[in-house]
């Protein structure tokens, strides 16, 4: 019995013996699970949709989560399986590629966003010169109260445009800017076709223009030239410039004045038929004009018979050169107003019959929209 005993003991050890090495080997031969590799990809995923992978890269980058989906279900599948047997090369092959494709994705979104971010700049910066343009030459025109809302909306889009450009939200600039050329470019091409149909008449004020700076050559007389686009008033003496001033003047300037009321500077060529000053006038000084003349009446009679104008309505009168003015605002009922002191100068210089032409532009619609972008 002991000797069976010391047999088994024996018989036990060498097989101790033979399993140590081989259970080594065993262990050695189980692969490692692919924490690595999916560590990584999972990463790189990460990084990528930090810069946006998913808007910028979006085929490369929906790759790359696909295949570290289908890495994760291989790396499942082989974990079901008894341990000597598990077979992870396939998981980490792919989640190989999809960290190869997340980086790419990733590399592929910063470039793409650069070049959105140039590009939606250049879009910022000329929208922002269209709004300087507008104000440049538009923001003076008595424009509709819905033609300048629009504007207002075009500004309002533009400036939520900018924040978000500024907060790197790309995809919202891109809307925001879109709706601001929208309005923007409505309100622009109303105004310009508006100034157009006004500009009409620029032939008319061409010939005016020349005639009256004509007629002081050669002789001691003055002229005014009234230019109401640009809110200019000039002297001209000997055929050249003596003197300007800034002026105001009707609410609603734009067109020659057709009836009483209407708050429009009339155009054309007129005499001062009067000088005022003191309690003769509420304005500091005065120059009142010839209006209407006879041209003004023939073309208000003409109105009226076309039915432009009520067969109820008046010519009006009363227009004035006068002093109080130099506000930046045109809140006059159609006269010209200066500040006094422009209004001191301008009276010493006049007499009773001084000839003032009043134009909408002395300059061509061509040279005013020569700074279009």
């Amino acid at each position: 019995m002991i000797f069976l005993m010391r047999r088994a003991g024996k018989i036990l050890g060498t097989l101790t013996v033979l399993l140590i090495p081989i259970s080594v080997l065993l262990l050695l031969s189980i692969e490692k699970a692919p924490f690595g590799e999916i560590g990584r990809a999972r990463d790189a995923i990460s990084d990528a949709r930090k810069v946006r992978a998913d808007r910028y890269s979006d085929t490369l980058f929906r790759e790359a989560e696909e295949k570290y989906d289908y890495a994760m279900k291989l790396w499942k599948e082989e974990n079901r399986k008894v341990i000597f047997l598990r077979d992870y090369s396939r998981a980490k092959t792919i989640a190989e590629e999809s960290f190869i494709a997340a980086l790419g994705a990733r590399e592929d979104a910063i470039v793409a966003s650069a070049r959105e971010r140039k590009a939606l700049k250049t879009r910022l910066d000329n929208t922002k010169s269209q709004i300087s343009y507008f104000q440049e030459i538009f923001a003076n025109l008595p424009l509709s109260s819905s033609l300048q809302e629009d504007n207002s909306i075009g500004r309002l889009y533009f400036a939520e445009a900018e924040l978000a450009y500024r907060e790197g939200h790309f995809a919202l600039c891109d809307d925001r800017l879109k709706e601001s050329n929208i309005y923007l470019m409505s309100s622009y091409a109303r105004a310009r076709t508006i100034l157009e149909e006004y500009f009409m008449m620029w032939p008319s004020w061409s010939v005016w223009v020349s005639e009256t700076i004509a007629g002081t050559k050669g002789n001691s007389s003055k002229a005014i030239l009234v230019d109401k686009f640009e809110r200019k008033c000039y002297i001209y003496s000997k055929g050249e410039i003596a003197d300007h001033f800034t002026i105001d003047l009707g609410s609603n300037w734009l067109g020659d004045k057709n009836e009483k009321g209407d708050r429009a500077t009339p155009e054309g060529i007129y005499r001062v038929a009067r000088k005022k000053d003191g309690a003769e006038t509420k304005y500091y000084k005065a120059l009142l004009l010839d209006y209407p003349n006879k041209e003004d009446r023939e073309r208000f009679t003409l109105a009226k018979k076309k039915g432009l104008i009520t067969r109820n309505a008046e010519i009006g009168g009363l227009i004035e050169v006068h002093g109080k003015g130099g506000t930046g605002v045109d809140w006059t009922d159609g006269c010209v107003a200066l500040a006094d002191s422009d209004m001191d100068v301008l009276y010493s210089l006049c007499q009773t019959g001084t000839r003032v032409t009043i134009v909408g532009s002395i300059k061509p619609i061509e040279e005013i929209l020569k700074k279009e972008r």
